[in-house]
């Protein structure tokens, strides 16, 4: 009886914790709104059209994102922009506030090695512009300064 008691308990844990029946679907870790409609999935991007305000919307993914480091909300005209500055499966989540056909549009995007190349490129080439107008500055400062020394030389000694 305590072994038939025993399966039937470890069997109920099992079916609770599979998640089959518990979890929504998710994409690269981030859940999807039940509610949303999918227009378009690849590997690494996830266009959907969900039937709540975009406001909700949100809310929903500030939720999830609650108590995460490295994450960087935007909030521009057209649309909430949420950015993932560390090394999650995700880079983005771009929630629009124009409705379309009364849904509002969710993306998510997977960070690409194309983005980070980018990203370290321009960081890279912004290091040289800043030591080229440091550069520049300095000679600027320095043909200054050697002039008004040649002039104040002559002042004293014009012979």
């Amino acid at each position: 009886m305590k072994r038939i008691a025993l399966s039937l308990f470890l069997g109920c844990l099992w079916v609770l914790g599979n998640g089959s029946f518990s979890q929504a679907e998710e994409f690269l870790g981030l859940p999807l709104v039940a509610e949303g409609e999918i227009i378009l999935k690849t590997d690494s991007r996830l266009e959907m059209l969900v039937p709540l305000p975009h406001d909700n919307i949100v809310r929903f993914y500030k939720g999830f994102l609650e108590g995460e480091e490295d994450i960087q909300y935007r909030d521009w005209a057209d649309a909430t922009y949420m950015e993932d500055n560390r090394n999650r499966p995700w880079h983005s989540i771009t929630v629009s506030k124009a409705p379309e056909n009364g849904m509002t549009k969710v993306v998510i995007v997977k960070t690409t090695v194309g983005w980070l190349v980018s990203a370290l490129m321009i960081r890279y080439a912004a290091v040289f512009v800043i030591l080229l107008i440091l550069y520049l500055g300095m000679t600027f400062s320095g043909v200054i300064i050697s002039r008004m020394v040649k002039k104040r030389e002559t002042r004293k000694n014009p012979a």
